[in-house]
């Protein structure tokens, strides 16, 4: 029917055109045949119309006059928009002007406006085609010979075969995929050079460019056999996949890795050349414990990387007497090695550099004095992609919270060497590390942050995004059943491979563990079979000595309940800093017999190995295949192996940002919350409906005054004072719910803060954030640019905080920069009605949580209810034999009873539960006003239209609303 209505008004149309203009040129036939079915198709505000003094931002813009055409001194500037968006060099199909508006299925892109064609035989297509195959110069014209070496190869050998082997399908990785890796189908085949740059960008992040091209992830996931295959989404049985690395497809994706590699670095498949490690004695520590000096360790080189390899001290010469070298880190490049060093118990820990062509070394970074005299101590060092050099630091000062130790954050130290401060939060931040692969992981700096829950500990492997424009958010750990998850490290896979340690592991050993970064979060074995997850397939594989689904936990957030982590004392054996190799092999440290983790007088030995793993042929889980011992040292332990291999970075990482201000944007309180309070992804989700508002809690900086002893730990007076379960902090601001979940505010950079989420009467409600957040400020760009959030922002929220209209305050009661809403309403008016209760039994006149010296006046005027009532149910409306009228709507639990009688609509359109339907008259009188009405105008005309027109700021809006709750009116 609907091809049928669109030829009918279509063919007049064409007809009318060729009748009436025998100029045959382009822009004749764009007059008469394009610009009519633009202005019927796309001529609306909300599309690509625009109108004198607003520009629209999307390519494809035009104005109209009254009657909905493109008038004749406006078709210069409409003709030279809808050339931007075509293809006059390869095939008219692939013009963006035909594509946004076709259907998926057929080739069509996605387009807010939906599809317009849903067939190539439409006649209006037909028109809009024709006209571009007649055009010479569209914006959209791709020249084949601009495309790279590597472009040109992956088009000729690994595009098409993606296609083939349904990749590239609307379920699958299509342009509309949910999943981060988008292709762009072309048209029946048909690939633009547009379309083969976006394919080759979206592809060449999952290649093995510093590892084995054979491990690329882009080749292993669409494969049959279990045994060399990456687990897949879609299943590895498809009959479309191949079966091997050796069939078209995968042989073709290694190829092109191998030239992207050459390309790059000028080798084929490269190789490990060296392993660097930690050689010496090591003592007892927790990680989040920095002060503890163990001299004797230096840093050795082996080469060739196999057992009876030559083994050379790189350090030796570095200190005069035996000092403490830890946490070894080589850059992309292979040739720089940086380590921390302490020369003595009265010396700083800080960053040393080495260049492993010539021995030269120097100190790149000072120490710094603490409060209590001792020095700070820098850990951590990882080169990010750009050459810069990341770390982890005491330096700040600070206790971290519950006055346990001294906080560490991240530093970058830049190039003119100075130092940049990264992360601002009370918890811990430790183990520095890059991935290097995936979109949403390239560039990313990772690292664990030590959280206190209760008397225990949760650490979570936390990122950056690639862009540093939105705080760290968590990467993988929060439902794993140990303490802590360490030292995580990418594989040459895109997968990644990790720690479990008890909390009070005192040599960072554990069991060694496998994550798929694409299996979702880990579940405990109980709450897998459930109906909602028939094909869930658990992200970690546990490789040992110890760890297993059983042990998952199902609170993270009550780690010492019977349901809690698995506590480890001690295990048959321990793994520390496994490192992954190029060749798919790891590196790491092992200690063999029986590792009392948690006991300072034992002393592990730990050897350097290198550990297989394989896949069973069957299930394919992953395994340990073999492990063996590189070097040993007599009397010392080999550890934190790091291999030295020519590396391919990853997406650079954005420079710091720079500004006293950041700009938080939360995209969803309700669905954050439900999120909070059950992790694992099995069952109903159920909303609150009673969140109103987020209380903003900034953490209160405490230095260590009184001074900390030299033995670590801290005294039990110094515990006692504000480090319990409520630690200090003040209130940055409160900040309203929108009625879509959202909320926005400016937050002070480089400030840690919380978020508490409240109900209509200001108490606190639901899960809350058990975790530190910290915001960097960006200068001189506009509110949108430099906004950082908690969530993506959605489409349609303001571009300034709210209560930011400075045309209806006061100057002296203006918005200031930074403080939200809830505090420009209270500096111009109190506090809503729901704080104003008085106490059961206490003076009438004042209110609890009010500031108000007198409240007598609005009890005389009915404002409040002069005895407060007590319980649920209907019996609640009364106290004292004395019923409290439905005029007196202030307490939250009487406005939700009176709710379902009410009609006023909120913001959004629809009653808020507990919202009265309007203010309550000024002076007495059971008399209710009719709703719509407005005090002082007249019925159905708002408050708002009288002072500024009908579209009132948001500072109004909820003025109004708060002021029907119970506020005094001005």
């Amino acid at each position: 029917m609907k091809l049928a209505r669109w030829a009918v008004l279509a063919a007049p149309l064409a007809l009318a055109g060729v009748g009436s203009c025998s100029d045959d040129s382009p822009r004749a036939r764009f007059d008469s045949e394009v610009a009519p079915l633009l202005a019927r198709r796309c001529g609306t505000s909300a599309c690509h119309q625009t109108t004198p003094g607003r520009a629209s931002p999307r390519r494809l813009q035009f104005r109209l006059d009254a009657d909905g055409r493109i008038p004749s001194d406006a078709m210069d500037e409409a003709y030279a928009s809808a050339k931007r968006v075509i293809d006059t060099t390869e095939i008219p199909e692939l013009s963006s002007l035909l594509r946004k508006t076709l259907r998926p299925e057929l080739g069509g892109l996605a387009h807010a406006g939906g599809s317009s064609f849903y067939d190539r035989r439409d006649p209006a297509y037909q028109a809009v085609r024709a006209w571009i195959a007649s055009e010479r110069g569209g914006g959209e014209d791709g020249d084949p010979a601009t495309l790279t070496e590597g472009e040109r190869y992956f088009a000729r050998e690994v595009q098409g075969r993606l296609g083939e082997g349904q990749c590239m399908l609307a379920p699958c990785h299509g342009g509309q995929s949910a999943i981060p890796l988008r292709f762009d189908p072309g048209v029946e085949g048909t690939f633009g050079v547009a379309a083969t740059r976006s394919n080759y960008r979206e592809s060449l992040v999952h290649l093995s460019l510093g590892g084995s091209p054979a491990l690329s992830r882009l080749a292993r996931k669409p494969l049959r056999d279990v045994a060399t295959a990456l687990p897949h989404r879609g299943g590895n049985g498809l009959s479309a996949f191949p079966s091997t690395l050796s069939d078209p497809l995968p042989g073709a994706i290694v190829a092109w890795a191998r030239l992207e590699r050459r390309l790059r670095t000028g080798e084929g498949d490269g190789g490990l050349s060296a392993i660097a490690f930690v050689g010496g004695p090591i003592g007892p520590a927790r990680v989040v414990e920095h002060d503890d000096f163990v001299p004797g360790s230096d840093v050795y080189l082996l080469s060739p990387p196999e057992p009876g390899g030559a083994v050379r001290n790189l350090t030796g010469a570095l200190h005069a007497t035996p000092a403490d070298l830890r946490d070894p880190a080589v850059d992309d490049s292979g040739t720089r090695l940086a380590f921390s060093m302490r020369v003595g118990v009265d010396a700083p820990r800080v960053i040393w550099e080495l260049d492993l062509r010539t021995g030269a070394a120097r100190a790149v970074t000072q120490g710094a004095r603490l409060p209590d005299g001792r020095w700070s101590a820098d850990r951590w060092p990882a080169y990010a992609p750009d050459g810069r050099l990341w770390f982890a630091s005491t330096r700040a000062g600070m206790l971290a919270e519950h006055a346990d130790g001294y906080d560490t954050d991240l530093y970058v130290l830049e190039p003119d060497a100075s130092l940049t401060r990264r992360t601002f939060t009370p918890s811990p931040e430790l183990a520095t590390a890059f991935f290097r692969q995936g979109h949403e992981t390239s560039g990313s700096v990772a690292f664990t942050a030590i959280r206190r829950l209760g008397d225990g500990y949760k650490g979570v492997v936390y990122r950056f995004p690639n862009d540093l424009h939105s705080e760290y958010h968590q990467h993988v750990g929060i439902t794993l059943g140990d303490d802590i998850t360490w030292h995580m490290r990418e594989t040459p896979d895109g997968n990644y491979v990790g720690l479990l340690l008890d909390r009070d592991a005192v040599w960072s050993a554990g069991a060694l563990v496998h994550v798929d970064r694409n299996l979702g979060i880990e579940l405990p074995s109980r709450l897998v079979p459930r109906g909602s997850l028939p094909a869930y397939r658990s992200p970690v594989s546990y490789l040992g000595p110890y760890g297993s689904h059983a042990e998952g936990i199902a609170d993270p957030y009550a780690p010492e309940s019977v349901a809690g982590p698995a506590r480890r004392v001690q295990s048959e054996g321990a793994w520390r800093d496994p490192h992954p190799l190029p060749d798919g092999r790891l590196v790491a440290s092992w200690a063999d017999g029986t590792v009392r983790l948690r006991d300072p007088s034992a002393r592990p030995d730990f050897g350097l190995y290198a550990v297989s793993l394989d896949r069973d042929p069957g299930t394919g889980a992953l395994r340990i295949a073999g492990r063996q011992r590189l070097v040993d040292l007599p009397d010392v332990s080999e550890t934190q192996g790091v291999p030295v291999f020519r590396n391919v970075p990853g997406q650079s990482v954005a420079p710091a940002p720079r500004g006293d201000r950041g700009q938080l944007l939360h995209g969803g309180v309700p669905m954050i919350e439900e999120m909070l309070r059950r992790v694992g992804p099995h069952g109903a989700r159920v909303l609150r409906d009673d969140i109103r508002s987020v209380r903003i809690l900034a953490w209160t900086p405490r230095s260590s005054d009184p001074a900390l002893p030299a033995a670590p730990g801290l005294p039990s007076e110094l515990r006692r004072s504000g480090a319990g379960p409520h630690l200090p902090a003040r209130v940055l601001a409160e900040v309203p719910v929108e009625s879509d979940g959202t909320l926005f505010a400016s937050i002070p950079a480089g400030t840690a803060f919380r978020l508490q989420y409240l109900d209509a009467r200001g108490m606190a409600v639901g899960t809350q954030h058990n975790r530190w957040f910290d915001i960097q400020g960006w200068a001189g760009a506009s509110p949108g640019r430099r906004s950082r959030h908690l969530r993506r922002p959605l489409r349609g929220l303001p571009r300034r905080p709210l209560g930011s209209d400075h045309r209806r305050l006061p100057a002296h009661r203006r918005h200031r920069p930074g403080l939200s809403l809830a505090g420009a309403l209270r500096r111009r008016r109190p506090r809503p009605g729901p704080r104003a209760l008085p106490r059961r039994g206490s003076d009438p006149g004042r209110l609890a949580g009010r500031r108000r010296p007198d409240a007598r006046p609005l009890l005389r005027r009915g404002r409040l209810p002069r005895r407060p009532y007590q319980g649920r149910g209907p019996r609640a409306r009364r106290h004292s034999g004395r019923p409290i009228r439905p005029r007196l709507r202030v307490a939250g639990v009487a406005r939700r009873r009176l709710a379902p009688r009410l009609s006023l609509p909120r913001r959004d359109g629809h009653l808020r539960p507990g919202e009265p339907p309007h203010r309550a008259r000024p002076r007495g009188g059971a008399r209710r006003a009719p709703l719509g009405a407005r005090r002082g105008g007249a019925p159905g005309r708002s408050s708002a239209r009288r002072r500024g027109g009908e579209h009132a700021g948001p500072m109004d809006r909820v003025g109004r609303d708060l002021a029907r709750r119970g506020a005094v009116s001005p």
